[in-house]
């Protein structure tokens, strides 16, 4: 759309492609269109001068003819995109998330049901903490033979529970071999085999026993305990 009259020239246009035959680009280019746009009926101003007439729109408003540009503009996009906000993210992350959590959670008790090695090796510490509690609410000297008594069957119990195995006639001599077997170290497995000793003896023979000698067992338990959590049962 010419905006003045006189002699205006469209440039050559230029386009490269691949040429598959020489195996190399080339580009190829049109010839300049020279055209002699002529004055309006009732123009007197200059050449140089833009010009237009009445109901003519050279705009995006125009109705006759689609405006081309002559400057794009900013191409760059406006705000930011909703699909990275972290608010859109949270929305629709959230369902994903605890569907994958219910998932798990079914598996979990699916697996806890039909297989009851996995369900005894899981709930051992829990059951050890139980019985440790208990323990702890006997560590006196009127009931120090049921106190040893629960110390003695937390640790063999735990060990039994993570091997899927009965803790009722587990010797300390067997118990010692399965935690080699599994790995341990030979300081904690002679630990726990003084310790077994110790409350078979306690529980036999309470009168010598005093309130320092129960407090000690009982922390001793507890240390043995924790140090099982390292030993690889599975």
């Amino acid at each position: 759309m010419p905006k003045r009259p006189g002699m205006l020239d469209i440039p050559a246009i230029t386009m490269s492609y691949f040429d598959p035959e020489r195996g190399k680009y080339e580009s190829i280019s049109s010839r300049p269109i020279s055209i002699s746009v002529k004055k309006p009926e009732g123009y007197t101003g200059s050449p140089d001068v833009p010009y237009a007439t009445t109901g003519l729109t050279v705009g995006s408003q125009a109705q006759d003819i689609r405006y081309i540009k002559d400057n794009i503009g900013d191409l760059r996009p406006i705000g930011r995109l909703i699909l990275f906000t972290p608010l859109y993210l949270f929305v629709n992350g959230l369902p994903v998330a605890l569907l994958v959590g219910l998932v798990i959670v079914r598996l979990r008790r699916e697996r806890l049901a039909s297989d009851i090695g996995y369900a005894r090796s899981r709930s051992a510490s829990r059951q050890a903490r139980k019985r440790l509690s208990k323990a702890r609410s006997l560590a006196r000297l009127e009931t120090s033979g049921q106190f040893y008594g629960e110390l003695s069957l937390a640790v063999t119990a735990y060990v039994a529970d993570k091997l899927n195995i009965s803790p009722h006639g587990l010797t300390v001599e067997h118990l010692a071999e399965l935690l080699r077997e599994k790995g341990a170290a030979e300081e904690l497995v002679a630990e726990t085999v003084r310790f077994l000793q110790q409350c078979d003896f306690a529980r036999f023979a309470p009168a010598s026993l005093t309130k320092d000698e129960i407090n000690a067992a009982l922390k001793n338990a507890e240390s043995i305990m924790t140090r099982m959590e390292d030993v690889r049962f599975a």
